[in-house]
């Protein structure tokens, strides 16, 4: 089972939170969930699936191409907020990095970073 909730924090920017397991079945209720919002005006969505205990193939790769297509049809692209352990693993099983890109982690307000990357 898998729940996807949705907010918008302006007209046209969404959040979906995802928590539950993401087979075959929460995929495609995941992806109904964003097609409605792209049919709602939606111009970015952000999708957060750090609530996300379960992973399995078919369920990633059912997000993975609805994923692509949706990054052609939004203004804006979707955005990968945050995910869990269990679904970085199997991104990583199925080499699908190119798909889902870990976001940077973000750098509190005044701190700044070398050039070079090391603190």
């Amino acid at each position: 089972m898998i729940d996807v909730h949705h907010a918008t924090a302006a007209h046209d920017d969404v959040l979906c939170t995802v928590t539950g397991s993401l087979d075959v079945v929460g995929a495609a209720r995941l992806r109904r969930t964003l097609d409605a919002a792209v049919a709602a005006g939606a111009v970015c969505v952000s999708v957060d699936l750090r609530g996300v205990e379960f992973v399995d193939a078919s369920g990633l790769g059912v997000l993975a191409r609805h994923w692509t297509a949706l990054l052609s049809r939004l203004p804006a692209g979707v955005v990968l907020v945050d995910a869990s352990d269990e679904f970085w693993t199997m991104v990583a099983r199925t080499q699908r990095q190119a798909t889902f890109a870990r976001p940077e982690p973000a750098v509190p307000a005044g701190l700044a970073l070398p050039a070079d990357g090391v603190a």
